[in-house]
């Protein structure tokens, strides 16, 4: 756990310019251009995931997570026990996402279902960086599962290991912007304004 973490640390130390480029591309969809509307952004679908995911994995975990993470959306009404939930209105927790494991089908090893929760994460009412950061909260728990197998569920997943990588994207971006340290944070946080 604190090995994977500490793999994590020192790929961010070495940056190389194809990472720089990644950065640049998770950074843009993380602050869309200040000027442009709110309402004309593009909206985060797969394909925005699909960035996303090619750009932590690059920056974050050295291509470790490649074809061995999958995701999916749950549908209206559906929900599930989860890895990463959320506090909105009243103090009442909402589940928005959680990461599956399994042995790999096609590798030796391990690999991860990401489910995402359509109903919060597709609501305009909340801004981009609650999907970005549920769903680089989910990746965490991807990494870990892949370098640890089963071990990664202590703590609910949330293991020292997490915590430190959740701690070194949070530096990476600038605290209180994605929020990846709050386990369970405030969907208000993420209110569009």
């Amino acid at each position: 756990d604190r090995e994977a973490a500490a793999k994590v640390e020192q790929h961010l130390k070495r940056a190389k310019p194809k990472v720089k480029q990644h950065e640049r591309i998770l950074r843009a969809l993380i602050h869309p251009k200040a000027h442009a509307d709110k309402r004309t952004d593009f909206p985060l679908d797969n394909a925005a995931l699909d960035s996303i995911f090619s750009a932590a994995d690059e920056i974050f975990f050295n291509g470790k997570l490649s074809r061995r993470v999958h995701w999916d959306w749950t549908s209206e009404g559906k929900h599930a026990s989860s890895s990463s939930s959320r506090r909105g209105e009243g103090g009442v927790s909402r589940i928005i996402g959680y990461t599956a494991l399994r042995k790999a089908m096609q590798k030796d090893g391990y690999e991860t279902l990401i489910v995402l929760s359509s109903p919060i994460l597709k609501d305009t009412s909340y801004n981009r960086r609650l999907l970005i950061s549920t769903f680089l909260h989910e990746l965490i728990h991807s990494y870990l599962f892949i370098c640890n197998g089963f071990e990664a569920r202590h703590c609910g997943g949330h293991t020292p290991g997490f915590k430190r990588i959740a701690e070194l994207i949070d530096e990476w971006e600038g605290h209180g912007t994605l929020r990846l340290c709050d386990i369970e944070a405030d969907l208000d946080r993420f209110r569009e304004e």
